[in-house]
């Protein structure tokens, strides 16, 4: 990743990993969200993450897809770069590694700078522009999706659509506090990490794990290996949510 920037670098907290002994998903998606920023603040968007800014980057599509899982006390590295800039957005492309430079996961998504206050999108600074240059590449095979097409469009649903559906309910509650950025808003990696807490709920996908005679004195899990999140209005703590 020598034509990618290093944009963070740090391990796999024992606190930050599941049951099974490894990095649980919401916690790549948070180191990320640093990654992003650090990005950010090399094009240099100093205040757009700090309070009091009156602009900052909405997160608007996002594909992450895991490669090799991460221990506890694993060293890990964020390397980022630029695939696509428009007048308002900008696609980002971030490879996690392992120390022997193993991907242990992928990352690219759309971004776009907005008016805070109005959630209204406008023209990149052309010193940003200027600065972005040095930072475009093209996106790397191992980013590139595994059983996503992401040329689709992604629809908003209603809950009456959903209900109509015949979709169960696999999880709900309230968001918190220390789920929200700055700026109040609850983050992306808080609600990847609030769908994935209830794959243990989706029992319908694999039933035979919940019959009488199975698994018996085995160990039995299951594994994300790709997602993508399209993000449309912000969610605030306080807010309840189903789904």
């Amino acid at each position: 990743m020598d034509d990618f920037i290093l944009t963070w670098a740090g391990e796999a907290s024992n606190w930050e990993c599941d049951e099974l002994g490894h990095l649980n998903m919401r916690y790549y998606a948070y180191k990320v969200a640093q990654a992003r920023q650090m990005l950010f603040l090399n094009l240099g968007l100093t205040r757009s993450f700090s309070a009091g800014a009156h602009a900052t980057i909405d997160v608007l599509d996002y594909h992450i897809k895991y490669m090799a899982e991460a221990r506890p006390g694993a060293p890990l590295r964020i390397f980022s770069a630029i695939s696509d800039l428009d007048a308002m957005d900008m696609s980002l492309v971030h490879v996690m590694l392992h120390a022997d430079d193993r991907v242990a996961c992928t990352v690219t998504e759309r971004v776009r700078h907005i008016y805070l206050s109005e959630r209204r999108p406008f023209d990149w600074p052309q010193r940003v522009v200027e600065a972005a240059k040095p930072f475009m590449r093209s996106v790397p095979k191992s980013a590139l999706p595994r059983g996503l097409d992401l040329s689709v469009a992604p629809k908003p649903i209603t809950q009456a659509q959903a209900e109509a559906a015949g979709m169960s309910y696999l999880g709900c509650g309230v968001f918190r506090p220390d789920e929200a950025d700055i700026f109040g808003r609850v983050t992306p990696q808080a609600l990847l990490g609030r769908v994935t807490q209830t794959v243990g709920q989706f029992t319908s996908a694999w039933p035979e794990m919940f019959l009488d005679d199975f698994g018996k004195n085995r160990q039995i899990s299951g594994a994300l290996l790709e997602a993508r999140v399209a993000l449309s209005e912000p969610v605030h703590p306080g807010q309840g949510y189903g789904f």
